[in-house]
């Protein structure tokens, strides 16, 4: 029989775990969004880099004023998504280190952070109560 005072306290995350999902969508999208919002077309033209070619290309399809749109989006709602996570690493008494290591890698991956966070958590709590 287990404990219920031990039950009680929940699951706790004592360590950082990087999430094994969603890492080539995030270097996608923190390369192409900022890329294509920062970057002019003007500029890009001017300066015969190959990587400046592509901002070129970007931007007969897509206008600029829409990248900072996807910009200004994408570091909102990451943020929230690290307001989150803070709510999780509280909950379940990470420490600072770890809670840290979660919101600063959250507000770049974004959700499979948090979701991984929910998973250990989850599974760390079954295994405690069985």
């Amino acid at each position: 029989m287990s404990d219920p005072a031990a039950r009680k306290s929940g699951p706790q995350i004592t360590s950082f775990q990087l999430p094994p999902d969603g890492l080539v969508a995030t270097a996608l999208l923190w390369s192409v969004i900022p890329y294509g919002a920062f970057v002019s077309p003007t500029a890009a033209a001017g300066a015969g880099s190959p990587l400046l070619s592509a901002t070129q290309f970007l931007h007969s399809y897509v206008s600029i004023k829409s990248f900072k749109w996807a910009f200004a989006i994408l570091v909102g709602l990451h943020s929230l998504e690290s307001l989150y996570t803070l709510s999780l690493c509280i909950k379940y008494k990470a420490s600072l280190k770890t809670t840290l290591a979660y919101i600063v890698t959250t507000f770049f991956v974004g959700f499979p952070t948090w979701r991984d966070l929910r998973k250990r958590a989850l599974a760390q709590s079954v295994t405690k109560n069985n």
